[in-house]
């Protein structure tokens, strides 16, 4: 157990640990080098409509997973060992942490903040906590740059990112997913949320902290907008994608989901039980399923007579249930038959089955590059 003296910045504790192995030099590690990485966390004055800058929960923590001492920080305060002066920002959801060489040890962490920014770090294991970690922005998508926020366009990223390595044989990137939703409000109408999906070229390279600073964060004019666009065309160097939630107050509460090439990512829209607005309602869960690379339809969701005739509304199926629809969960069951041993995944959302049949069948994979380092 840790508190907040010892943890400085710590906000409410949203942010759920991640168990990762990292080597930190100077720093006394269990012999396995297991780690927890964590965000810092919520701050209520983001309950407040009007968008603000944080006093706590501005950070990303790593403690050792059996000791729980902190062995290194980042922050926007001049005692964190990654001093980061934009990160005014709580960081409520989980950070994403991953192994690009497969060597077992973490090399990348990506998060989102409460001002809309996506973060990008770069782990050099072995090197002391000073020099241990290098990061900053990727994209700044909603108040964090706008002289005088709006509520309008004050988007909060309150999920973790759905982070997916896509091998395009001619130009292979990260891609990084996150639908943007005012969870302390779900049924507020104002905000006009997004889902965005940000390429990461840059995949197995690390970057400096000094090049760091000088990365102008992409925008959402830096990003193709899908929305109304049935086949829509991408350049191979493209900065990624954005479809605009449409309907009226309708957001993105939960995390996405990237499996098979398709992204999978509930959004939720308020309403009143029956259209009536005297009387509480449970409002409407929608599922979208997209294709990664341009987030065209994938499949006849909407069950319209002519399958092979997909159109806009095959991004989307609304499902039954009411509050608010957690993430995809795929599944892969064990055989009950002994000539057919791998069955193919399952997808649920919720209690529901997701509507689009899954055909391919788990494998183990392995992703090389010549010349990498």
């Amino acid at each position: 157990t840790r508190d907040a003296a010892s943890l400085p910045l710590l906000g409410q504790t949203w942010s759920t640990p991640v168990l990762a192995h990292m080597v930190i030099n100077g720093t006394a590690q269990n012999p396995n080098f297991a780690v927890l990485v964590f965000g810092g966390g919520y701050n209520s004055t983001q309950d407040n409509t009007l968008i603000s800058t944080d006093a706590t929960g501005t950070g990303i923590y790593i403690l050792d997973a059996v000791s729980g001492n902190l062995l290194w920080r980042a922050g926007p305060d001049s005692g964190a060992d990654l001093r980061v002066r934009q990160m005014d920002y709580s960081i409520p959801a989980g950070v994403r942490v991953i192994d690009i060489d497969n060597d077992k040890f973490a090399d990348r962490m990506y998060a989102a903040d409460m001002g809309g920014q996506v973060w990008r770090f770069d782990i050099l294991n072995g090197q002391p906590p000073s020099t241990f970690v290098t990061g900053g922005t990727i994209a700044s998508l909603g108040a964090a740059d706008m002289m005088i926020p709006d509520v309008q366009n004050s988007r909060r990223l309150y999920s973790a990112t759905d982070v997916s390595l896509i091998n395009k044989q001619d130009n292979p990137y990260i891609h990084i997913g996150i639908g943007s939703g005012y969870r302390a409000h779900p049924l507020e109408t104002i905000q006009d949320d997004r889902f965005y999906a940000i390429r990461d070229y840059n995949i197995f390279g690390k970057l400096s902290q000094v090049q760091y600073d000088a990365l102008t964060p992409l925008t959402e004019a830096d990003l193709v907008d899908v929305t109304s666009n049935l086949t829509p065309v991408l350049q191979p160097n493209a900065n990624g994608w954005m479809i605009r939630m449409e309907d009226v107050g309708e957001k993105i509460l939960s995390e996405a989901r990237t499996f098979d090439n398709k992204i999978f990512f509930p959004s939720f829209t308020p309403g009143a039980a029956g259209g009536n607005g005297c009387l509480p309602g449970s409002g409407l869960n929608r599922l979208y399923v997209v294709a990664v690379d341009d987030g065209s339809p994938v499949t006849n969701l909407d069950n319209s007579i002519d399958p092979n005739n997909l159109t806009l509304t095959d991004r989307s199926r609304d499902l039954a249930q009411g509050g608010i629809a957690p993430e995809t969960v795929f599944l892969f069951p064990p055989s009950t038959d002994p000539n057919d041993p791998l069955p193919p995944p399952e997808c649920l959302i919720g209690l529901e089955n997701c509507p689009i049949g899954l055909t391919n069948r788990p494998v183990r994979t392995f992703w090389t590059q010549d010349g990498a380092e």
